[in-house]
Parts: C-alpha cells; structure tokens; sequence
C-alpha cells in the first residue's frame, strides 16, 4: 500500500512541475508579464531614433528524414531596430545565427514532417522569442522573414 502511495505523489509532483515549467515557457498564469513590464508598441518609438534594418546571413537548415538528409531550407531573415542599437545587434548576429539554426534544426523537420510548408508567421514568431532568450529583449523590433526556399536533395 505504501508504495501505491508513493508512486501517486511522485507522479503528482512530476505532473506539477511540468505544468509549472509550460506555463513559465508560455508565459501564462502567474507567470505572464505585468501590463508595466510589456514593450511598448513598435509606433510608440521616437521619431529621433530612425529605423534600421539588419541583414543576417542566409540560414541553411538541413532537413533529415530516416537518416539521411532529404533537403535543406535556406532562410534570408532581416531584423528591424532602431539606429542607436544596430551596432550592438551587429555585434551579437554571431550568438543569434547560431540560436536560430540550432532551434530550426529541429523545429523545420516536425513541421515538414505534417505540411509540405513552413508558416511563415508562425516561423517570424518563434524566430523573435528565440532571438530574446539569446541576446535579450528589446535587442530588435521585428524578425523579417525575406524568403525561404528549399532544394530536394
């Protein structure tokens, strides 16, 4: 009987802590940012702060399928900021390529694996909170998806 009983708290405690781990993932519950901590809207920027848009290197994902690589998607992204942080986001496209291919390996593969294509919007999204976890928020405005191809192999 007592090991029934431990088992029930285990398994409690282990579905617990996954729920907390979603929730702060998706920022919802308690765990969602405060209305003071969001970012103001991108048309809230000052007229003396002019936009830049930042060219990153084309990214080249490849996409394997039963162990073998089946094709690759290369993506052209640009990210919007503003003049006085372009120098610092220069700086820092290194640590972001190497974020943004890491993650797209993995993420491209399940997608392709139930489409024949990418979302876009869905991509430029995961891109933005990715780009935030590797060089922090307010870095850049928004991720610009320029095109994506992909070459059977």
């Amino acid at each position: 009987m007592s090991r029934i009983l431990i088992f029930v708290v285990t398994g409690f405690i282990v579905l617990a802590g996954g729920a907390i781990t979603i929730m702060q993932q998706l920022e919802m519950g308690p765990f969602a940012p405060k209305p003071e901590e969001q970012e103001a809207p991108a048309t809230a920027k000052p007229a003396s702060d002019p936009v830049r848009f930042v060219l990153m290197e084309v990214l080249v994902v490849p996409v394997i399928q039963n162990d073998r690589v089946v094709s690759t998607i290369q993506i052209e992204i640009q990210l919007e900021t503003t003049q006085s942080r372009e120098q610092q986001l220069t700086k820092l496209l290194p640590r972001l390529t190497d974020a943004f291919v890491t993650d797209l390996r993995s993420y491209i593969p399940r997608v392709l694996r139930d489409r024949s294509d990418v979302d876009t919007e869905g991509l430029k999204k995961r891109l933005a909170i990715i780009g935030e976890r590797a060089i922090g928020k307010g870095m850049f405005d928004v991720v610009l998806i320029q095109s994506i191809l992909e070459r059977k192999i």
